[in-house]
């Protein structure tokens, strides 16, 4: 499903993150997400394969509290305010987590199209570049241009680390690194 065309703002934030934490997964087909009202607010509950288990999670929680950042800041441009948890039921496959062996020419369009549809439903209006560092590294700076998205340079810190940590994720899968770098 294509974010960009849905006009219902929880079925977008669902439906991105999804996208998202799919494209950090070796087993993408296992990843769900799926909003689940509470009695404080929503909470979008990530259900992935065992063997992605630590991909999501991330060492010390880091891309996991960096999805969950994601996740609000997505949410608060429609004024939601959203929780991200990881279900600790994996999916269980009997698969195991595959040797990495890094691949000789990254596919860009992937991340490039991930990277958009993230990037449109946190920012509205922006611009973005993507340049090829060196063998093993790309470069993306997003130059926001919605003059509505205003947030102070703690928040625009927080959201470019927690972009770098995701999207590092996904490159890893290809052997890449990326940064971010956010120009409000």
């Amino acid at each position: 499903m294509n974010n960009l065309t849905t006009t219902d703002p929880q079925e977008a934030l669902r439906s991105t993150m999804e996208q998202l934490v799919a494209a950090m997964c070796e087993r993408p087909d296992h990843a769900t997400v799926n909003l689940v009202p509470s009695s404080r607010r929503p909470v979008l509950v990530v259900k992935v394969n065992r063997c992605d288990y630590g991909a999501v999670l991330g060492k010390y929680k880091s891309s996991l509290e960096s999805l969950q950042l994601i996740a609000r800041c997505i949410g608060s441009r429609s004024r939601m305010d959203v929780d991200l948890m990881l279900d600790q039921d994996a999916v269980e496959d009997g698969s195991r987590r595959r040797n990495f062996i890094p691949a000789k020419d990254w596919d860009r369009e992937p991340f490039e199209k991930l990277a958009e549809l993230t990037l449109a439903e946190l920012f509205g209006s922006y611009q973005t570049d993507i340049q090829r560092t060196a063998s093993s590294s790309s470069r993306l700076t997003v130059t926001v241009t919605d003059p509505a998205w205003a947030v102070g340079e703690e928040t625009v810190g927080s959201l470019e680390r927690a972009l770098e940590t995701v999207f590092n994720c996904v490159g890893a899968l290809q052997g890449q690194r990326i940064t971010v770098e956010v120009v409000a």
